[in-house]
C-alpha cells in the first residue's frame, strides 16, 4: 500500500506538503509511509479514501492493491454519458437513476414482476397470427376491446 500512496500523490500532482495538508499530517510522516519506513495506519487509510480529491474519491480496493481503478467512478457521470449516448429523455434518465439506487434483490424483484406481467399479457392478449393490413389490425383491436368485460368506471374520455 505504501507505493500506492506515492502513486496517488503524484497522480494528483501534489507535493508531500500539500498532500499532507489535505490528510492532516506532516510531510515527514508521508515520506516515511511512501518509503516503506512506516506503515499506513487504518486512520490514514480511511482519510485517503474519504477525502474529496477534486470531485473524486480514492477506490479503497485500488489502495489495497486489488483493483486497477485509482478513483471510484461517479455513477452520475456514468449515467450522464449513457444519457447522451442513447439520447435518453429526462424521464428515462430519472427512472434509471432511481432504479440503480435500489438494492440488487429489489431490482431483481422488479424484473420478476415485469416478467409475470408480460407473460400474462402475452398469454391472453396476443393473437396467434397478426393480420397484415392496417384495417385488419384495427378490426382485431375493436373486436377485443368490445368483447372486454372491463368498463370505464370514471368515464375517462380517451378510454373507450
Amino acid at each position: 500500500m505504501n507505493e500506492k500512496v506515492r502513486e496517488l500523490r503524484k497522480a494528483l500532482g501534489l507535493t508531500l506538503e500539500k498532500f499532507g495538508e489535505r490528510l492532516g499530517v506532516g510531510k515527514a510522516v508521508l515520506s516515511q509511509i511512501e518509503n516503506g519506513k512506516a506503515n499506513l495506519t487504518d486512520q490514514m487509510f480511511k482519510a485517503i479514501c474519504n477525502v474529496n480529491w477534486d470531485g473524486r474519491h480514492v477506490n479503497e480496493t485500488w489502495l489495497r492493491g486489488d483493483s486497477e481503478e485509482m478513483f471510484l467512478i461517479d455513477p452520475d457521470d456514468e449515467l450522464n454519458a449513457l444519457k447522451d449516448k442513447y439520447r435518453m429523455s429526462d424521464v428515462e434518465y430519472t427512472f434509471l437513476k432511481e432504479f440503480f439506487k435500489l438494492e440488487p434483490p429489489r431490482r431483481e424483484s422488479f424484473f420478476e414482476t415485469l416478467d409475470i406481467v408480460f407473460s400474462a399479457v402475452h398469454a391472453g392478449n396476443v393473437p396467434e397470427a397478426v393480420p397484415e393490413p392496417v384495417e385488419e389490425l384495427e378490426g382485431e383491436s375493436k373486436k377485443r376491446h368490445s368483447a372486454s368485460t372491463w368498463k370505464n368506471p370514471r368515464n375517462v374520455p380517451w378510454i373507450k
